[in-house]
């Protein structure tokens, strides 16, 4: 599996003009040295006004090594977790959180992440992450591998850190990262988190493109694709197609609602298959498959848009036959 990158929430508010200030972590992990900026920039109306909107904030600090972050809790443990806005998942260090008792679950026949730093597919799930006021509730999170990151730290006097949140929490606390006040702001109460690395599916009927470039790479010439379908997260797998090098879709009947993994098996000219049998199958796609949920339709326009279009219809059809006239009188 790749490491996506991709920027869940983006909205940093930085006023041109003003000096930015963040609390400097300490290497006893407590915010207190100040960098060396001019002055620090003292609450302004925007905190005032998503309080009133039900936000709360929690600080942020800033390393010397630049990384922001925060401090959060997770069965009364306090963690030192990175802001991740560019991670769709959040993870936690499987050892450094070992006081945790969390059953990590390494799913068979899945290829491990190639990353130093982190394994998307040795993963847990925690009951709550609290954020300030904010609770993050049936949080999955991946394991990251933080050893080397905090050697880096130390280096410079930083204090070690637990993990990142990532997207998938941020957004579900509805998150606002103020980069002048050195603030995050989340929305007081309970949020479910939703897996980021889940499409959803409102039916049955699974479609999903291929790549040819990056999904069939490196197969030699193939003559054929067999798509693979697991429905107890890579434990066993059902072949559910097989299809020309050529196409563009696959196609999976899902039997009914439910978590699924899709995997690829290259068969080339030679009639060899890679990978040769089921248990070298990887997860090339992770669907979910809820026919309950609802179809949000948009409401019908006001009646005075209607007519409004209507009479832009006309306008128009009358410019056009009064261009079509003007192109028959040139001719004569």
């Amino acid at each position: 599996m790749r490491w996506l990158a991709c920027s869940v929430i983006g909205l940093g508010m930085m006023p041109v003009g003003i000096s930015v200030y963040f609390p400097r972590a300490t290497g006893d992990g407590q915010a207190g040295e100040r960098g060396p900026l001019p002055r620090e920039v003292p609450e302004d109306d925007l905190g005032r006004r998503l309080r009133d909107l039900g936000y709360t904030s929690v600080p942020i600090d800033r390393l010397r090594a630049g990384y922001l972050t925060v401090r959060a809790e997770v069965a009364g443990h306090a963690l030192r977790l990175v802001l991740d806005t560019g991670s769709p998942v959040s993870a936690l260090d499987r050892e450094r959180t070992a006081a945790l008792k969390l059953n990590w679950d390494e799913p068979p026949g899945v290829a491990r992440d190639r990353s130093p730093t982190f394994d998307q597919e040795t993963r847990t799930q925690i009951p709550a992450l609290d954020l300030g006021g904010a609770r993050a509730e049936r949080v999955i999170v991946c394991r990251m591998i933080a050893s080397g990151t905090n050697r880096a730290l130390a280096a410079l006097g930083d204090p070690p850190v637990d993990g990142l949140i990532g997207g998938d929490v941020l957004a579900a606390v509805g998150a606002l990262i103020d980069y002048t006040g050195g603030r995050l702001y989340v929305r007081t109460g309970h949020a479910t988190v939703r897996p980021q690395w889940e499409i959803e599916f409102g039916s049955l009927d699974v479609r999903l493109p291929v790549d040819p470039d990056s999904d069939l790479a490196g197969a030699g010439g193939p003559d054929s694709v067999r798509v693979y379908a697991s429905a107890d997260g890579g434990k066993s797998w059902a072949r559910a197609g097989e299809y020309r090098p050529a196409a563009r879709e696959v196609q999976y009947e899902a039997p009914r609602d439910g978590e699924y993994w899709l995997a690829l098996q290259v068969v080339g000219k030679d009639g060899q298959a890679k990978p040769a049998g089921t248990e070298g199958l990887v997860a090339w796609r992770k669907v979910r498959v809820d026919t309950s949920r609802k179809v949000v339709r948009p409401d019908p326009p006001p009646a005075d848009l209607r007519q409004e279009a209507a009479n832009l219809r006309r306008e128009v059809e009358r410019l056009r036959r009064r261009v079509q006239e003007l192109e028959v009188a040139g001719k004569r």
